[in-house]
């Protein structure tokens, strides 16, 4: 070995290590950080042929990468649609609905990772569509 290549091997030995200092307090918190919550948590009852306008979102993240409400599985009442505000980080279920009845609406987020990777988060609501007499009562 050529004396003038140990001091670069122990450069790049004591560089390594830094790496390692660096690591382990990301993946720490990476593991602790909470998890994500959608709101609102509950989605307020619709009336058939009235104005509905409610935003969804993810509490305390602005870094997402997706949001959306409802599935072909279990889709937004009819007159009902979901609109994503990407440059509000949030979005919003409206429209007008058209059918009374009870309804499941599942909605997904997710958010970019920088040194962590993303995180998910999923629920689903109850949407309850009442006819304008039952509402008055």
């Amino acid at each position: 070995m050529k004396p003038a290549a140990l001091p670069a091997l122990g450069l790049c030995t004591l560089l390594s290590g830094c790496e390692a200092f660096m690591v382990i307090p990301i993946a720490a918190g990476c593991m602790l950080r909470p998890g994500l919550n959608l709101y609102p948590s509950q989605l307020p009852p619709a009336i058939v042929g009235q104005p509905y306008h409610v935003q969804v979102g993810v509490e305390k993240l602005s870094l997402l990468s997706g949001l959306r409400a409802g599935t072909e599985d279990q889709p937004l009442p009819e007159g009902l649609e979901f609109v994503y505000v990407d440059t509000e980080a949030h979005g919003v279920i409206q429209g007008e609905p058209t059918r009374s009845g009870t309804y499941e609406i599942r909605v997904e987020a997710s958010g970019m990772g920088t040194q962590c990777s993303g995180q998910q988060v999923e629920q689903t609501y109850t949407l309850q569509v009442m006819e304008r007499a039952d509402a008055n009562r």
